[in-house]
């Protein structure tokens, strides 16, 4: 989900939109009807990832126009307060935060731990790596995030 939040205090959503990213070229259309032309922050919100919030200052986006590209991957700069990881060539959001409270904690490890001593396997939200299963590799990943203390960051 993408929510176009105000660029001034206190942020409220003007808009919102759902899609699914593309996994091999990492873009998405998502589509905002609602939302004049103005300065806004564009919010990326994901089951299991920590809320990432675009650059600081914002966007400025006008009505008019048919596309506006907003690229998360390029640099961690995109993202307020450089909230993103690089893997490979492309910056991420940093996944774990399964019970979506803002920060990858000891209960998102716990929950991702249960799942993986339980052998829970599908698309569940515990699953971080995709590969329907929940095992060590999920604990891992959510472990260094907690580690390293990610919590969403924003204005």
């Amino acid at each position: 989900s993408i929510y176009l939040r105000n660029s001034i205090a206190p942020f409220i959503i003007v808009d919102s939109a759902s899609g699914i990213i593309d996994s091999v070229n990492f873009s998405g259309l998502f589509t905002f009807a609602n939302a004049p032309s103005g300065q806004y922050y564009i919010v990326v919100k994901n089951k299991q990832c920590i809320e990432t919030w675009s650059k600081s200052g914002g966007e400025h986006l006008n009505k008019n126009d048919s596309t506006h590209n907003y690229n998360f991957t390029s640099a961690s700069s995109q993202a307020y307060f450089n909230n993103l990881k690089l893997k490979g060539s492309k910056y991420c959001l940093y996944s774990g935060d399964v019970d979506q409270n803002g920060f990858i904690n000891l209960n998102d490890l716990l929950s991702i731990y249960n799942d993986a001593y339980n052998f829970i396997y599908g698309n569940v939200i515990t699953d971080l790596t995709g590969d329907n299963l929940v095992d060590l590799h999920d604990m891992l990943i959510a472990s260094s995030n907690m580690n390293s203390f990610i919590r969403v960051r924003r204005p």
